[in-house]
């Protein structure tokens, strides 16, 4: 348990910095500690808190649901995965439609995921898990709305051929997690 908390402290704690952090050019710490200094130092905690994260959850014992899982949320789960996937996908292709209209692809992807996963997982590490993330893509959106309040976007042309690839790495992406490797990494089959 302490394991889990602490990788979710360190974790959450880089992202919510990075978050609310002062965007004033002479008042970050990116600018004392230099662009690459202050990445990989996020980098590395991230990575390490995430590992945490993963080594605690599956070093607790499981618990008592909390609440019934409804039997429908394993169909809905796995439509809001595919699209989760998609979603995040389209973060890091360049020109399509999705990012463009929808802004935070890649949050809007995180909390569906964890959306998904809060319905048809009831464990107390389950909740904290899922929540956790659930939490944190919802500010982090209100707080980058806010912050970019009237500010000009940049304006990529986006491309049906972004779109496209898109979506093929995300659904690639989800049917290699669907059908091998979330039972390989979490022992818990899709289908």
């Amino acid at each position: 348990m302490i394991l889990f908390l602490s990788g979710l402290i360190i974790f959450f704690g880089v992202h919510f910095y990075s978050t609310f952090r002062s965007r004033e050019a002479d008042a970050t710490i990116v600018v004392r500690l230099g662009y690459s200094t202050y990445m990989t130092g996020y980098s590395l905690l991230s990575a390490a808190g995430l590992t945490f994260i993963v080594l605690g959850y599956f070093g607790m014992p499981g618990s008592d649901p909390i609440y019934k899982v409804p039997f429908e949320a394993r169909t809905l789960t796995i439509i809001c995965m595919g699209l989760a996937s998609i979603l995040i996908a389209a973060a890091y292709v360049p020109s399509n439609h999705i990012a463009r209209a929808l802004r935070h692809p890649m949050l809007i992807g995180v909390s569906l995921w964890a959306g998904s996963h809060l319905l048809s997982r009831s464990e107390a590490r389950d909740l904290l898990l899922f929540g956790s993330f659930l939490i944190f893509a919802i500010v982090d959106i209100l707080v980058v709305n806010r912050r970019n309040m009237g500010k000009q976007a940049q304006v990529v042309k986006p491309t049906w051929r972004g779109n496209a690839l898109a979506i093929a790495i995300g659904l690639s992406v989800f049917s290699i997690f669907a059908f091998w490797l979330h039972v390989a990494m979490f022992g818990v089959a899709i289908w």
